[in-house]
Parts: C-alpha cells; structure tokens; sequence
C-alpha cells in the first residue's frame, strides 16, 4: 500500500487552495486534507488525531499548515510544534502561511489576472508592496480593493480560492512563505 501525505490546514480555503495547488507539486501522490473551523479547532485536532496518525504508518509524513494572522511566525511554530507527538517513521511538518493564504495569490499576479480579466497584473507587479508580498497587511481587504470585479465587495476566502489557485503557478510564485512550504516537497524526493 502506497504511503501518502496528511494535511492539517486551518480553514476551509486552505483545503481548496491546496486541492488546486498540491497536483502542481506533488503530481500523482496521494494526499488527504483535513481542514478546520479555524485555529483552535486546528490546535484541539493535533492535540487528538495527531498521535494516532503517526502510529498508523499509512502517512509518510503530515504537514500541518496555518496563517500567521498578526502573530510571530516563530511563536507560532513554536506554539504548534510544542503539541506534536515524535514518530521516527513520520515527519511532520510545520508550515506557516505569512500573514494569510490570501498572500500567495499576490506571488502570482498573473493568476489573479486570470481569474479576475479587468485586473491588470502588470500595473501592480513593480509597485513596492508587491515585492515582498508577505509584508501585505490584511490582504483579503487588498485584494478586493485592487480588483475590478470585486470593486470592494465582500467576497469569501473559499469564493478566492477557487477562483484564483487553479491558475497559479507553483514555478514562478515569488511569495516567499509559499515557497518555504514548496520546500517541504523537495526535501522528500
């Protein structure tokens, strides 16, 4: 039987994201996704399923993957790594998404272009804050501000994912924090 990865994710735009993101990166591996209602409900499931998946041996590694809101990215980590149970035949991993999974899509103009036609990638692409799209505060606000269509209407983080990670390229995504989880994927070959 063919070992697979696991994912713990925060919400349930990250399961989407993924689910359009992972074939890009992984190809044919099989994967399962478990997404939450948010942090707490994240840290109670490591807490719970954690130490059984580990003991299963059907995962050759789980990735745990959650925003970094406001918070430290380092204190996070910490936060989630002091709940994690060792399994010498399992990694696990922690990732986390700085600031929000909103700011990947910023690493790939382009595929908000696709996703939304009347956005002009290149009138963005040299603009400071685009540079180190990590540093983007609040970038659901970002996004509807910048986008035509969504002309600051109040849109879902599912109705985004959607919408913008099937076109996203995993090559040329210059967010760094999405590139560090990509990582994850080169150590395993």
């Amino acid at each position: 039987m063919e070992q697979g990865i696991y994912f713990l994710v925060e919400e349930k735009s990250m399961k989407i994201a993924l689910d359009n993101i992972l074939p890009k990166i992984i190809g044919e591996q099989k994967y399962r996704i478990a997404d939450h209602q948010g942090k707490l409900d994240l840290q109670r499931s490591i807490r719970k399923t954690l130490p059984a998946l580990v003991r299963s041996h059907y995962y050759r590694l789980i990735v745990i993957l959650q925003d970094r809101d406001q918070e430290d990215c380092r204190d996070v980590k910490r936060g989630i790594i002091q709940n994690i149970p060792r399994s010498p035949h399992c990694p696990i991993k922690v990732r986390i998404v700085c600031r929000e999974l909103e700011n990947w899509y910023f690493g790939d103009l382009n595929a908000i272009q696709q996703a939304y036609p009347r956005f002009n990638a290149d009138r963005h692409r040299n603009k400071r804050k685009f540079r180190d799209t990590d540093k983007i505060q609040n970038a659901m606000s970002e996004l509807t501000e910048i986008i035509p269509e969504l002309s600051k209407k109040l849109i879902s983080k599912t109705k985004l994912a959607k919408e913008i990670t099937p076109y996203m390229s995993v090559e040329s995504n210059s967010n760094q924090s999405f590139n560090k989880f990509k990582e994850i994927f080169d150590e395993q070959h």
